[in-house]
């Protein structure tokens, strides 16, 4: 049993050595290293806003006096969390070999040893892997005090425990109510109402009293801003949404046997206890095994069921369940050797011929212990590598890279003022738009951070502002708190005023040099562009229509999610010409990656700022503006749906931008002023030629003006009709072969288009009449001609006769 236990004790001191220094630090791990640095400077965890961190108070100070010896260093500061966790394996061994057997400890001990949460808080500058042993020493010695002999000392070692686990984490305030219950039960009521367990109550309840105090007075104001934002006590019926957030730990891979193990115990006892009550025998003692397991099963779930009924958002969470995980390892590991015991027991007739010459159990009980040994360690291996590998937010290497780049006079805003104040001299901002109520206080009439005392900055006109007044502005956060914290008016003045420099493990450093303004755009449009059922594009702003080469064309998409999204989509934003060539592309997820698409609400409109960099050898004319989405890893891009919900297409084709001079209008030769339907006018052409010869092709190049904004594709026809009216030559297409549809004309803008008509050598010779108007293809509906009156005179243009010679 020694060398498993020392083998399961090596496996989780190099797993947690390796979390140790292959992993990031937590963001809580920042605020601990805050109050023991309020130690060793000011005697208490005095924080840098002037307030006194009273959670984690124990392990402040014992981890001050590791790190006054050794240094202030987080790596430092973790080795004792490192050393607390792996005492608490064999630790654990040695309860469960006192509470049920040999076996039953080891399994549990190995368990502990491989579990990814203790792993991780066993390699973190927090509480929770005292607070773990505090309370496994409490329940063992409240057993040893109370349940197994009547001896105070032990119950007082108890105490002593339990006192040391409220100034560890106030949440184990939910522990005393499941101590005392466990007690009655296995004690009765009378036992504690003798004098000696009054007093023995008493100084826990003064405990929990002290805490709370200790709470109020050092944080002034959190208790209640906690009581409106996520209350302590929230009292409620609803299983479902108590257990919700909860069910995460029990849900995951590795806990589930163990929780089968643990139901299938729990009802084992059900039973035992059911038999007792019916035959009578009540009274008598439980046998040991079903005595220790009331006693845990007792604690587990009356700590359990105040999670989920009676506690509010504070402390329902997950990791909270870890104070009480070595009690649920221990009933799981019960469990396991009792049903291989049984199993056991039915396979000893057929046991090998071998084993008569020694005792009767060990070698099959050794046997077993190996292999159950070994299957909670392979159990919970892969949860125990990923917590070794998966990474925390890299807000130790943003703040690294801002403290090199870092020069007097910056500013700095983050959501993490408490690791910034680690880094740098100083933070000025901490920036947070939503749920920043219980992280704040007023100081002289503005509201501060209760950690470092900085400026509370929360919208995006007084980022604006600050970023105005600044000559450099850093900002610091990570992702999700970026999409979670601010509103998209903030996120969206981040995606303009500011450029990200730096991004590690999901944080980015952004940085403002400057403040310059887009200024008011010179379009504003709304479409509707459906890309594959989720994600539609509701409108688009241009800073201008034109642009200089060299010079950049400023945009802003405006997209809407029609369902929530699982995949991160990068968005395409490019500059073609009428030969297809790409002159200019911004490709990047929305919001310069700031807002991915994951994050995005259904029905909530994501404004999409971005810029497209024009090279300075292009060359002038008009370009088309093309947007659409695409998955970055194999880039296959997102279908346009057509209101029947067909795929269209996989680009929407927003504008049309100039780039150079623009052209002066110029006049045709041959004036006309045909009014297509108040459309479009045909100013005039080129000149059309008086005859041509046979297989020849006729030339022609009009000037087109818009009358008014146009919602429809208009085709061009250019017909060669004879004396009876049949066509016999002709050109129908799009205006400048499809690249510049009439919907996008503006109102007064004059198009200039070449047009060709190939006439067969089989056509008679003869006279013919060219005429040309537009048509909408869907119906084949002409546009009418009208006069200066407005009556309509017909539906095509006359351009002249032209006469088919021989060739």
């Amino acid at each position: 049993m020694i060398l498993l236990l020392s083998v399961a004790t090596g496996a989780g001191l190099c797993l947690r050595l390796a979390y140790l220094h292959t992993i990031s630090l937590h963001v809580d791990e920042f605020i601990s290293l805050l109050a023991i640095r309020g130690v060793l400077q000011h005697g208490y965890p005095l924080l840098p806003s002037g307030t006194l961190y009273e959670q984690g108070l124990l392990f402040s100070y014992l981890n001050a006096l590791v790190l006054g010896v050794l240094g202030f260093d987080a790596t430092v500061g973790r080795a004792l969390s490192l050393i607390i966790s792996v005492i608490t394996i064999p630790l654990l061994y040695y309860v469960g070999k006192r509470l049920f057997s040999a076996p039953v400890g080891l399994i549990a001990a190995t368990l502990v040893a491989v579990s990814p949460q203790a792993i991780a808080w066993g390699g973190r500058v927090r509480m929770y892997a005292l607070l773990q042993l505090l309370v496994l020493l409490s329940v063992w010695f409240l057993w040893r005090g109370a349940i197994e002999e009547d001896d105070a000392r032990y119950r007082w070692l108890a105490i002593l425990c339990y006192l040391g686990a409220l100034f560890t984490h106030p949440v184990s305030v939910l522990l005393f109510p499941a101590l005392v219950l466990s007690l009655l039960l296995l004690r009765g009521p009378r036992d504690l109402l003798k004098p000696g367990f009054t007093l023995e109550a008493v100084v826990p309840l003064c405990g929990i009293l002290a805490t709370f105090l200790l709470k109020k007075v050092g944080q002034p104001g959190q208790l209640e801003a906690l009581a409106q934002a996520r209350p302590y006590l929230a009292p409620s019926l609803d299983i479902a949404a108590g257990f919700r957030p909860l069910a995460p730990f029990f849900a995951s891979g590795e806990q589930l046997p163990l929780v089968v193990l643990a139901i299938v115990g729990f009802l084992i006892l059900l039973m035992v206890i059911t038999v007792r009550i019916r035959s009578g025998t009540v009274q008598k003692p439980l046998e040991p095994d079903f005595r220790a397991l009331l006693f845990l099963y007792t604690i587990l779930g009356a700590t359990l069921f105040e999670m989920v009924f009676l506690v509010g958002p504070t402390w329902r969470d997950v990791r909270y369940i870890f104070m009480v995980t070595p009690l649920w390892l221990l009933v799981a590991s019960w469990m396991a050797v009792f049903a291989f015991g049984w199993l056991g027991r039915r396979l000893e007739r057929i046991r090998p011929a071998w084993m008569w010459d020694r005792p009767k159990t060990e070698p099959i009980s050794w046997l077993w212990t190996c292999l159950l040994v070994a299957g909670a360690f392979l159990l919970f291996l892969p949860a125990a590598n990923a917590a070794v590998s998966k990474q925390e937010w890299g807000y130790d290497l943003a703040f690294e890279y801002l403290r090199e780049h870092w020069r007097e006079g910056d500013t700095v805003l983050t959501i993490v003022p408490f690791a910034c104040e680690l880094y740098l001299p100083e933070c000025d901002y901490y920036a947070s738009g939503r749920a920043f109520e219980e992280y704040v206080f007023e100081r002289n009439g503005v509201l501060v951070d209760r950690w470092v005392g900085a400026e509370l900055l929360d919208s995006a006109d007084q980022l604006d502002s600050v970023l105005r007044s600044s000559s450099r502005a850093w900002f610091v956060v990570d992702g999700w708190r970026l999409a979670a914290r601010f509103d998209l008016d903030f996120i969206r003045t981040v995606a303009e005023q500011m450029e990200m420099v730096h991004e590690d493990q999901g944080v980015r450093v952004l940085l403002a040099e400057g403040n310059e303004s887009w200024g008011e755009p010179e379009i504003s449009r709304s479409v509707e562009v459906n890309f594959a059922g989720q994600i539609a594009l509701v409108g688009y702003q241009l800073l201008t229509d034109g642009v200089k080469p060299g010079s950049e064309l400023a945009m802003t998409l405006h997209w809407e999610a029609l369902r929530p999204i699982d995949e991160e989509y990068t968005v395409f934003a490019h500059l073609r010409g009428q030969d297809g060539s790409i002159v200019a592309q911004n490709d990047s997820p929305p919001l310069g990656n700031l807002y991915p698409t994951t994050y995005w609400s259904e029905g909530v409109e994501v404004p999409d700022p971005r810029v497209l960099s024009v090279g300075p050898d292009v060359r002038p004319g008009r370009y088309r503006l093309e947007v659409g989405l695409y998955h970055p890893g194999d880039g296959q891009r997102l279908p346009t749906l057509d209101q029947q919900g067909s795929a269209s297409g996989d680009s929407a084709i927003l504008d049309y931008v100039w780039i150079g001079e623009r052209p002066e209008r110029s006049a045709p030769r041959y004036a006309m002023g045909a009014n297509l339907d108040d459309k479009v006018l045909l100013v005039g052409h080129d000149g059309v030629p008086d005859s041509i010869e046979a297989g020849q092709e006729v030339r022609v190049t009009f000037h087109w003006e818009g009358l008014a904004q146009m919602d429809e594709d208009y085709t061009i026809f250019i017909h060669l009709i004879d004396d009876q009216g049949q066509v016999v030559a002709q050109h129908d297409g799009q205006p400048t072969a499809g690249f510049y549809p009439t919907s996008f004309w503006d109102e007064g803008e004059v198009i200039r288009d070449e047009y060709s008509v190939s006439v067969d050598s089989s056509i008679p010779r003869g006279e013919y009449e060219l005429v040309t108007g537009m048509y909408l293809l869907a119906t084949g509906d002409r546009l009418p001609v009208l006069d200066e009156q407005g009556r309509v005179t017909g539906d095509a243009v006359s351009l002249g006769t032209i006469s088919l010679t021989e060739g």
